[in-house]
């Protein structure tokens, strides 16, 4: 198959969730012979030098410049102004003629048997057929504004959330009716979205992790006694907001009963504030972005994803489990992941449950070692990217075969995953 990725980031180098998941889903199925093009905006300096890493994979790869308007230096700017006017921030932010003028002509010139978008902000551009199109829908994005919007209490962002979130709402659910399918990254995620866009199949093809890659297979390191991490992209908004309430209120709690605590936070971007929490105690350690993941991984006794705003699933969580570590994380951090409580993840929703949680699962290795295992087994068995790769082809067969039938008049509708 020939098939074309619509993205709103070149997806390399991995260092967020959104990227690896493209990455992986197009180096899996480049693997598997299909023929991968890639049409995506540049929004960093290092943009050309990451498109030339993804020839690897792709055959064709294009990049678009920002217009000045969508640049972070006025990302501000633009969402003050988004308040006065009909179209959300998202509009501003991932819509440009630019884009719709590559995507218009490639589209013509290159005979595609798969066009997927990724994230539904990508489908305000337009196509004059969408028969071959699918939506890749990392989350229910109007959902996160919403979280957002509730559990913010900076008073400027709560009402831009709240503004923003009344109208990315409208436009979400017309951009998902579009498509003929749409991909979610879990069943919860897919029936949400099915009520109020009931138009598209939808198929789970879950967030993944590379378990040849995350694991413990052949690592002789030992735990430090007492480490906890946190790991991911610091100044993303819900990672942000979840280890300002980890910090507050959740940490002191463990320090109180584990003086010797270490608290390593690892990922891009730290903004000043989390800095500070680094600067001013020994027990936090603040390490900024880093080349291997796996090396924190291996200090950890446990893995702590306190998230109160999200969408789709957490890859943090899912590498965790296949580096065989034990995870405790709110019911919002681990949503959409098929874990079971107590057995491969602890959930905790309240500052002292959470903390506890912590602190009695560094008092015992064994039921450390136990959840750990059980986390992996649960990946192995169901989050592995080439596997899921496997599903998404049946899904882009299905739909081709739909097509087909259709210009007959003999198809019989298959049920999608």
């Amino acid at each position: 198959m020939k098939i074309l990725f619509i993205v709103p980031n070149v997806p390399y180098p991995l260092d967020n969730g959104g990227r690896i998941r493209v990455y992986k889903l197009m180096e899996s199925l480049a693997k598997r012979g299909h023929e991968i093009d890639l049409l995506a905006f540049n929004r960093s300096e290092s943009g050309p030098e990451n498109a030339e890493a993804l020839q690897k994979i792709c055959k064709n790869v294009d990049v678009i410049p920002l217009l000045e308007r969508q640049r972070f230096s006025n990302k501000r700017k633009s969402q003050l102004l988004s308040l006065f006017q009909r179209t959300p921030y998202q509009y501003t932010a991932l819509y440009s003629e630019r884009m719709q003028d590559v995507l218009t002509s490639i589209v013509q010139e290159r005979d595609y048997d798969i066009i997927q978008f990724e994230f539904s902000q990508m489908s305000y551009h337009e196509l004059p057929d969408y028969s071959n199109c699918i939506l890749d829908q990392h989350n229910v994005e109007a959902e996160l504004l919403y979280r957002t919007y509730t559990a913010e209490s900076n008073l400027v962002r709560k009402l831009f959330s709240f503004i923003e979130w009344r109208k990315f709402n409208r436009d979400e659910i017309n951009n998902i009716q579009k498509f003929p399918v749409c991909l979610t990254t879990s069943a919860r995620d897919a029936e949400m979205l099915h009520d109020e866009a009931p138009k598209p199949e939808y198929s789970v093809i879950p967030n993944g992790v590379d378990c040849a890659f995350f694991s413990d297979d052949g690592r002789t390191a030992v735990p430090d006694k007492n480490t906890i991490i946190f790991t991911g992209t610091i100044d993303y908004h819900p990672n942000l907001d979840g280890l300002k309430y980890f910090l507050h209120e959740v940490f002191p709690l463990i320090e109180e009963k584990l003086p010797d605590i270490k608290f390593y936070i690892v990922g891009r971007s730290p903004p000043a504030m989390i800095q500070a929490f680094g600067d001013a105690s020994q027990n936090i350690i603040v390490t900024g972005g880093v080349e291997d993941m796996r090396s924190y991984f291996d200090k950890a006794g446990v893995v702590v994803v306190p998230l109160r705003i999200g969408g789709g699933t957490r890859l943090k969580i899912l590498e965790a489990m296949a580096m065989s570590k034990p995870v405790v994380s709110t019911s919002i951090g681990a949503e959409g992941i098929d874990t079971t409580p107590s057995t491969d993840i602890l959930l905790a929703d309240d500052p002292a449950a959470f903390a506890q949680s912590v602190v009695d699962l560094l008092a015992d290795e064994e039921r450390q070692r136990n959840m750990g295992q059980a986390g992996r087994r649960l990946v192995e068995a169901k989050y592995d990217w080439h596997s899921i790769a496997g599903q998404l082809e049946e899904t882009y067969e299905h739909l081709l075969i739909k097509n087909s039938a259709s210009a007959t008049g003999s198809f019989v509708q298959p049920e999608l995953a």
